[in-house]
C-alpha cells in the first residue's frame, strides 16, 4: 500500500513537470524578452515624437508611465501623440457628452508640464498591427523625425516595436517608454497570447480575419 502511494505521487509528479517548467518559461524568459528593455527610452535628445500606443484598460498606467518619463528626463517640449482610440469612454462634464478614450488621454497630455506639443494622431485601426501603420503613415509625412519613443506595456513592447519597424525601416530610430511594475508584464496566459500573436504577424498573418480583430 506504501508503494503503491509513493508511486501514485511520483506519476504526479512527472505529468505535473512540463507544466510546471512551461509556467516558469512563461513568466521569466518568455516575459522579460517581450519587454524588449535593450530599446528603452534614455537618450532624449534623439526622440521627437512620444507616442501613446492605445491602452483600452491599460491607458491610464500608459499615461502615468508616460508623465513620469517627461519628468524625470526634464525633456524640453515635444510632441505628444496619442493613438487614436475610438473606444467611447467615461461622460465629460466639460464637453457634456462620453470622450473617446483618445480623447480622455488628449485632456490628461495636455495637462502635464512642459508646454509639450499634444495631437490626436490620425488614422483609423482595430488592431495593433492597423495602429503600427497608420502611425507609420504619419510620420512619413513628419520632416526631419530623427526618433519616436512609443509608451505602451513591458509585455505589449515587442510586438509594438516589431510592427512598427516593420513599416519605417531603419530611416527612423525607435525606442520604449514601458509601464513597469505591473503582474500582467508576467502572468503567464498573457505572455502566452502575445507570443502566438508575434508568430502570427511572423507568419504574415496579422490582418487575416481568423487571427485579429477586425472593423
Amino acid at each position: 500500500m506504501k508503494y503503491r502511494t509513493k508511486n501514485r505521487y511520483h506519476r504526479i509528479a512527472v505529468m505535473l513537470l512540463p507544466a510546471t517548467l512551461a509556467l516558469l518559461v512563461l513568466t521569466g524568459p518568455a516575459a522579460t524578452q517581450l519587454q524588449m528593455r535593450s530599446h528603452r527610452a534614455t537618450d532624449t535628445g534623439t526622440i521627437d515624437i512620444v507616442y501613446l500606443v492605445c491602452g483600452a484598460r491599460a491607458q491610464q498606467r500608459r499615461l502615468q508611465a508616460m508623465e513620469q518619463w517627461l519628468q524625470q528626463h526634464d525633456t524640453p517640449p515635444i510632441g505628444i501623440w496619442i493613438g487614436n482610440d475610438t473606444q467611447n469612454s467615461l461622460w465629460s462634464r466639460k464637453h457634456q457628452r462620453n470622450l473617446t478614450r483618445a480623447e480622455w488621454a488628449y485632456e490628461h497630455a495636455t495637462k502635464i508640464p512642459g508646454n509639450h506639443r499634444v495631437q490626436i494622431a490620425p488614422g483609423s485601426f482595430t488592431n495593433t498591427d492597423g495602429e503600427m501603420q497608420a502611425l507609420a503613415k504619419t510620420l512619413r509625412n513628419a520632416p526631419n523625425m530623427q526618433g519616436i519613443a512609443i509608451v505602451t506595456c513591458g509585455f505589449h513592447a515587442r510586438r509594438s516595436l516589431a510592427r512598427l519597424q516593420q513599416y519605417t525601416g531603419a530611416s527612423i530610430q525607435i525606442s520604449v517608454i514601458p509601464v513597469l511594475h505591473h503582474w500582467e508584464n508576467r502572468a503567464p496566459w498573457i505572455v502566452l497570447a502575445e507570443w502566438l500573436k508575434i508568430l502570427r504577424d511572423t507568419l504574415d498573418l496579422a490582418q487575416h480575419p481568423w487571427f485579429s480583430r477586425q472593423p
